[in-house]
């Protein structure tokens, strides 16, 4: 249906056309060693990203992500490839509660172009750095979460409309509410939502200095546009034990 090419636009001028297209924050929901579990789930912009988590040992997590966007159609479209790894643990607290701690890095190329008001072009490589931190409850066959993730991206190759830009970088503070919903009356099938808002440590000099800093515009324009996280996806944990409730 017509809609199903109007969403993945919409998704690009939310993002605006900026070069940092985030893998998701999101947290691994594993209580117990030998657990395991993998997410699947489809971006408003078009992007396709999958994610798994593995606990080798009692409170240890490992995790890894990749993320692919492909072109949508017209003269609008976002195209990347990244991934991250983590490593880090998790806890139990009270009756329904979990934490995690993960930390990690993951690299990443992409090229997006949005038209609107003529068209903007951006293409560069990303390294990053994070840390990030999640808590979760347990509720009636469902879960509800939420993470918050600092990284810090190292921007190179980056060129706006074929002008090419020293190399930057800056922080990132993301946020993630998501639920999770069992399906199929187990706990190993579930439905997952999110929404979430990544936002930059660069600040649109023009708004605020008498004298605009062309430079931090430019940085601004390709890397600093809050960019909107919002997915739906299906995952499983293979390892999960049935809890006796």
């Amino acid at each position: 249906m017509w809609y199903s090419y109007l969403l993945p636009v919409i998704g690009l001028i939310l993002g605006g056309c900026t070069v940092y297209a985030p893998v998701q924050p999101t947290m691994p929901l594993l209580t117990e060693v030998g657990q395991a579990e993998i997410h699947a789930s489809m971006q408003l912009s078009g992007r396709l990203e999958a994610v798994g988590a593995y606990s080798p040992a009692p409170h240890m997590l490992l995790t890894g992500a990749g993320t692919v966007g492909v072109k949508t159609g017209g003269d609008t479209y976002l195209r990347t490839r990244q991934g991250e790894f983590g490593i880090g643990g998790y806890r139990e607290f009270g009756t329904n509660g979990l934490l995690t701690v993960i930390g990690g890095g993951g690299l990443g190329v992409t090229r997006r172009r949005t038209c609107l008001w003529g068209c903007d072009d951006v293409q560069g490589r990303t390294s990053k750095l994070f840390g990030q931190v999640g808590a979760a409850w347990e509720l009636p066959n469902s879960w509800l979460g939420l993470t918050y993730r600092l990284a810090y991206v190292e921007f190179y190759q980056v060129s706006q409309d074929a002008v090419a830009l020293a190399d930057f970088g800056s922080f990132r503070h993301e946020v993630l509410l998501f639920r999770r919903q069992w399906l199929f009356g187990s706990e190993q099938w579930f439905a997952q939502s999110t929404l979430g808002l990544s936002i930059s440590s660069l600040r649109n000099s023009s708004r605020s200095l008498a004298i605009p800093d062309r430079v931090g515009d430019a940085r601004w324009e390709v890397a600093g546009v809050p960019t909107p996280l919002l997915s739906i996806g299906i995952g499983w944990q293979p390892a999960m034990r049935p809890k006796n409730r």
